[in-house]
């Protein structure tokens, strides 16, 4: 992973994979030159047709939603979700690769067409962006093998957390403190880190003793070799809801949220869409079909209903 707001591009795909960085002059906004068509009845602003690519923002280190293979090619839930939506839009798709608190600002700077990430769609988060919500998340917790500190689901009080500089996992700590506090128990106590890894191997050497996230992550996780962490078994149920996760774009983008959801709209039609979420195992907990700041964004206007 490329630190000080540095990003690599990867090309997705054989055809792709000679394609160079071209972050330079790239657009996320729907600006001059119209809309004009791309497959089918799905219309693209003018600059992303003319480019001929949609270029994408993406922390790659979280999987099974996105990370690097063992070829060094983007892989994951969302690079499907992703490449399928390219695909349909008759462009070619570049991945860049970035930390994840440097995504957002790098929409908000039109920087990428947009970004992937299952960020949750928060009234902060929308003051600043737009957020295409695809599925709503389940979250459980990660610990050591052995679990030598006997967290549970519901037994996590006095015990050390650990968070993504950024992720919503930070203010989600403060519903384990509100529980812990009502319950007449130690509150837990939180440790922000950089990126996943090193939050990871925090756990491993007993820095913490747990972290949040979600059901899919923590299954992916422990099913690695060697990979030294356990999924507890079951939902967490503390938080009052848990809000819808997803994509990236720049605010009032509509002309590029639309010709995703229109691709989108597509993919649930013929199928594709739902083969890529019973794979993963979210089939149940998707937003279907996807919204924008959590509410419906009309296919054929310029604005939400």
């Amino acid at each position: 992973m490329l630190r000080n707001n540095k990003t690599r591009a990867i090309g997705a795909g054989t055809a792709f994979a000679l394609i160079a960085t071209i972050i330079a002059g790239c657009s996320g906004g729907s600006a001059s030159g119209g809309e004009t068509p791309a497959a089918g009845n799905i219309s693209l602003p003018g600059n992303v047709r003319d480019r001929g690519s949609l270029e994408v923002a993406a922390y790659l280190q979280y999987p099974p939603y996105r990370y690097t293979d063992a070829d060094g090619k983007p892989a994951g839930i969302e690079v499907q979700m992703a490449e399928a939506v390219a695909k349909k839009l008759g462009l070619k798709i570049n991945f860049h690769d970035m930390d994840f608190s440097a995504v957002i600002p790098a929409i908000q700077n039109g920087r990428f067409d947009f970004s992937l990430g299952a960020y949750a769609d928060t009234p902060e988060r929308q003051k600043v962006v737009d957020i295409m919500d695809y599925n709503v998340d389940e979250m459980g917790l990660i610990v050591a093998q052995g679990n030598p500190n006997k967290v549970s689901v519901d037994d996590f009080c006095g015990r050390t957390f650990g968070a993504v500089t950024g992720s919503q996992q930070i203010s989600n700590f403060n519903d384990y403190v509100s529980s812990c506090a009502k319950a007449g128990k130690t509150a837990p106590t939180l440790t922000a880190f950089t990126d996943v890894g090193t939050e990871f191997q925090a756990i491993r050497n007993g820095r913490i003793d747990t972290l949040e996230t979600t059901i899919a992550v923590g299954k992916y996780t422990e099913g690695q070799k060697g990979s030294g962490l356990v999924a507890l078994p079951g939902a967490v149920s503390v938080h009052p809801t848990n809000p819808p996760v997803g994509w990236v774009f720049k605010k009032g983008d509509a002309g590029m949220e639309r010709a995703v959801l229109q691709a989108i709209d597509e993919l649930i039609k013929d199928g594709t869409w739902k083969t890529i979420t019973d794979n993963a195992g979210i089939t149940k907990t998707a937003v279907l079909p996807p919204t924008i700041n959590t509410k419906a964004l009309s296919l054929t206007g310029s604005t939400a209903k």
